[in-house]
C-alpha cells in the first residue's frame, strides 16, 4: 500500500512538473521576445517596449521602494528614464526564465555618455513569452559614480 502511495505521489509530481514545462514557451520565443524588446526599449519606445509585458506584470529594481505593477504604471515610470545605451554581456534561459548582466551608461545632459555601470536583471515569461515578473538588480551608488554624483 505504502509503495503505491509512494509510486501515485511520484507520478502526479512527475505530470505536474510535465505540464508545468510545457506551458513554459520555447527557449527560442523567449530569446526573439528578448531581442525585439530589447531593441525598441533601447531606442527608448516604450509604447512598443510595453506590449512585451503581460497586462498585470511586476516590475521590481533596485532604486524602487516598491514594485510596480500593471502595463499603464510601467509605461508611465518608463517615460521618465533616461537615455541609456545598454549593452547585453552575458544571458541564461531556464524554462520561464531569463537572466541577463549588462552595463549600459547614460547620456548627460551635455551630451555626453556617464561612465559604464553594471547591474543584472531577471525576466519571467508568462506561456505568450510576455514578462510577467521583471526584477533588476544594480548598485545606486556604483550608477552615481558614473554619473559623477556623489549623493
Amino acid at each position: 500500500m505504502l509503495k503505491s502511495f509512494v509510486f501515485l505521489f511520484a507520478l502526479i509530481a512527475l505530470s505536474t512538473h510535465v505540464s508545468a514545462e510545457s506551458e513554459s514557451p520555447s527557449r527560442e520565443l523567449i530569446e526573439s521576445t528578448f531581442t525585439k524588446m530589447h531593441r525598441v526599449g533601447g531606442v527608448g519606445d516604450y509604447e512598443s517596449w510595453i506590449e512585451f509585458l503581460a497586462e498585470d506584470a511586476t516590475f521590481t529594481n533596485s532604486a524602487l521602494p516598491e514594485p510596480i505593477v500593471g502595463r499603464a504604471a510601467i509605461l508611465e515610470a518608463a517615460r521618465m528614464w533616461p537615455q541609456i545605451e545598454n549593452v547585453i554581456e552575458w544571458k541564461v534561459i531556464d524554462g520561464e526564465r531569463m537572466v541577463i548582466a549588462w552595463r549600459e551608461r547614460q547620456k548627460l545632459e551635455n551630451g555626453n555618455m556617464s561612465g559604464w555601470y553594471r547591474g543584472f536583471s531577471s525576466f519571467v515569461f508568462n506561456d505568450k513569452a510576455e514578462v510577467r515578473e521583471y526584477e533588476g538588480m544594480f548598485n545606486l551608488l556604483s550608477i552615481q559614480a558614473a554619473l559623477g554624483r556623489s549623493e
